[in-house]
């Protein structure tokens, strides 16, 4: 006996009754059971997502882990997002890297027509003309809250 412990053997006896056994004991003795595979079944839908959403809007950003940068777009209609790993912020890179994320695109079939983006990306406006894509910049006090 517990001293000062006011809980009888018929107290325990009619807590089980009531709350039913102790889970805790049951979890650790009971054995697993086998359950049914999952069956997955694929259906192409990408040609589906290319005849609605042909022409892709992009929104870009540039986002740093760690101080490392990273270019990070999202398309509007398919919500499809890609990152991409960056050495420095030049304009160069950050047009290797944008042509890298078109040519993804391109390979499923989808068209970028316009890039929505921050300020940073100023720089790459006359390079993205040339490639067809027309980008809108943000204002210093705005952002693109899609990306």
């Amino acid at each position: 006996m517990i001293p000062n412990c006011h809980t009888t053997k018929a107290d325990i006896i009619r807590a089980k009754n009531i709350f039913g056994p102790n889970f805790g004991s049951i979890k650790v003795k009971a054995t697993r059971r086998p359950t049914q595979h999952v069956q997955l079944k694929w259906q192409d839908r990408s040609r589906n997502k290319v005849e609605n959403h042909g022409n892709v809007t992009l929104t870009i950003a540039i986002m740093a882990i760690n101080k490392i940068p990273y270019v990070i777009t999202t398309s509007m209609n398919i919500q499809f997002g890609t990152e991409e790993l960056i050495c420095n912020k030049n304009t160069g890179t950050i047009m290797t890297s944008i042509r890298q994320v078109v040519q993804a695109y391109k390979t499923l079939g989808f068209r970028v027509t316009i890039k929505l983006g921050v300020g940073v990306f100023e720089c790459t406006r006359k390079y993205l003309e040339e490639i067809g894509i027309i980008i809108n910049v943000a204002s210093i006090n705005e952002h693109v809250p899609e990306i």
